[in-house]
């Protein structure tokens, strides 16, 4: 690729520019209709869309809430795996079983959520605070439930089988609907124009 000669051939952003781009070639604005529909070769499209905006710089378009769906079904499949796994770890264990059945789900879903809750906090002031938050309430929940592991190794009173089990398929079904939320939602890959 060569360099163009004259800067003012290069736009602001650092691509070449398209010296002959005219209608219908790529770089060229599409012409509008009388309806506001952009024309694209032969197809009409619809009016152009803009990506909402969740936080930070708007660039002009008004800020979306995070969306924390995934949380309500997170804590619905919580709830599932407790009503099905309490009343079985009775039945094959014991009572003590199953109440640190009960305590491994919660401290996942309790994890879970308050990641999210940051996460979402995190981006009413800046997008930029995202994957620091993000990252920082992992590290924060790793560290925490370790402490919490080292504690409890040795104390007797603690059914650490159905605990660590809880919370090992507890984590799996958070993943799970985490990774149904990514796969399936409208996600933006390209921020608006500015307005």
């Amino acid at each position: 690729m060569t360099a163009p000669e004259d800067p003012g051939d290069t736009p602001t952003d650092g691509r070449p520019a398209c010296p002959d781009a005219g209608e219908g070639t790529v770089g060229s604005p599409a012409p509008a209709s009388e309806t506001g529909e952009r024309t694209v070769g032969s197809a009409t499209a619809g009016p152009p869309v803009a990506a909402p905006r969740t936080g930070g710089n708007t660039g002009g378009v008004p800020p979306v809430g995070w969306d924390l769906s995934h949380v309500r079904y997170g804590l619905l499949t919580t709830g599932v795996l407790a009503v099905v796994g309490v009343p079985l770890t009775w039945l094959l264990r014991d009572g003590r079983g199953a109440a640190w059945v009960l305590a491994g789900l919660a401290i996942v879903a309790a994890f879970f959520s308050v990641g999210a809750d940051a996460v979402a906090a995190a981006v009413r002031v800046s997008d930029s605070l995202t994957l620091p938050v993000a990252l920082g309430t992992y590290v924060l929940k790793i560290g925490l439930l370790g402490v919490l592991l080292v504690a409890l190794r040795d104390e007797p009173w603690v059914d650490r089988k159905p605990f660590g089990l809880a919370i090992a398929i507890g984590t799996v079904a958070w993943t799970v609907v985490h990774a149904r939320r990514v796969w399936t939602a409208q996600l933006y890959y390209v921020d608006p124009p500015p307005r």
